[in-house]
Formats: structure tokens, sequence, C-alpha cells
């Protein structure tokens, strides 16, 4: 069995996790994304408007 503060744990990433996902997708985000060719890494930042 899944002891229940490992439940609770997860159940509280998850919904963290789904409301930072669905935050992040607001219009709200003015996104910039800054490209290393170099290293071949993308990194996407925001700002408020």
């Amino acid at each position: 069995m899944i002891d229940s503060t490992f439940r609770f744990g997860l159940c509280a990433f998850v919904a963290c996790s789904t409301f930072a996902a669905l935050a992040a997708c607001t219009p709200a985000y003015d996104w910039r994304t800054v490209m290393n060719n170099d290293d071949g890494y993308e990194v996407a930042y925001f700002s408020r408007r």
C-alpha cells in the first residue's frame, strides 16, 4: 500500500504542477525565448506586462 503521507505529497505536487501549467498559458505573460546555438539550448523566460 502507498503511505498516506506520500499520497498527499503526490496529490499536492500534481495539483501545483497543473496550476502552474495553466497559469503559464495565460496571455498576461509576455514570453521571450533566448537561444544559445553554441551549446544547443533554448530557454523561455516570461515577464508580466
